[in-house]
């Protein structure tokens, strides 16, 4: 966010709710994965995540395990 505005390699996406739902969890782990690549080390990548089940789900854990993605989520609270 830079004097009012989005700057412009930022990508934004609205939801009907408001809230993120699958579609756009797995939209953005593909789109967080075409950007980690280029600092990537060895094989495996860790992604962080802060532990709400919305992010956990059977697509998104079979796009981490194809594109070698180690989700790590931490339990809530």
């Amino acid at each position: 966010y830079i004097d009012g505005k989005i700057a412009p390699d930022w990508v934004v996406k609205m939801t009907p709710t408001g809230w993120t739902d699958h579609d756009t969890d797995r939209e953005w782990l593909q789109h967080l994965d075409q950007h980690m690549r280029a600092y990537q080390k060895g094989q495996y990548r860790m992604l962080v995540l802060d532990g709400h089940g919305s992010h956990i789900n059977a697509e998104f854990n079979e796009y981490c395990k194809e594109n070698n993605l180690v989700p790590l989520c931490p339990l809530a609270h």
